[in-house]
């Protein structure tokens, strides 16, 4: 079997949502130790595994990577520090980088504004948290279950 990115993105990928986001972490510490190119899919791979652990300081230093080597951060790329964030306690950081997405001309998702109003509760900021449900009114974004369960654990 030949690692190339492929096979360490799926690899991670897999760890990933079967709960073992440190070895998805430790395949791509291991791609960088063998030069294998990272692109933007193994990244945020690496980024949900972080979100998976609530580790929000290594979700924005795997960013950081990103812009550093000029790579576009995507809505799923942001939606994982989001959500490394909010895991992590960081709900000021993470709503950070949610106001700031429509102002790079990223269109939100649903799961992005879940994620969004998920962190607003948790740091007790219903306000915020019912902004965002006005914003996903006004974007024309279908809401979930989700959608409306975290708002109302929001306001609570």
């Amino acid at each position: 079997v030949e690692f190339d990115t492929v096979t360490f993105c799926a690899g991670m990928s897999a760890c990933e949502k079967g709960g073992a986001w440190h070895v998805a972490l430790q395949l791509f510490s291991i791609m960088a130790e063998r030069r294998i190119n990272s692109n933007i899919v193994a990244s945020n791979a690496a980024i949900a595994a972080c979100a998976k652990g609530g580790m929000w300081e290594r979700a924005l230093h795997i960013l950081r990577v990103i812009v550093q080597k000029k790579e576009e951060p995507t809505t799923v790329t942001l939606g994982a520090v989001i959500c490394a964030c909010e895991k992590g306690r960081q709900w000021d950081t993470g709503l950070h980088f949610l106001r700031m997405m429509p102002r790079s001309g990223m269109q939100l998702d649903r799961i992005t504004f879940n994620t969004g109003i998920s962190a607003c509760g948790k740091g007790g900021k219903w306000e915020w948290a019912l902004q965002i449900v006005g914003s996903i009114v006004w974007s024309r974004t279908n809401s979930d279950v989700i959608t409306c369960g975290s708002a109302i654990s929001a306001c609570e």
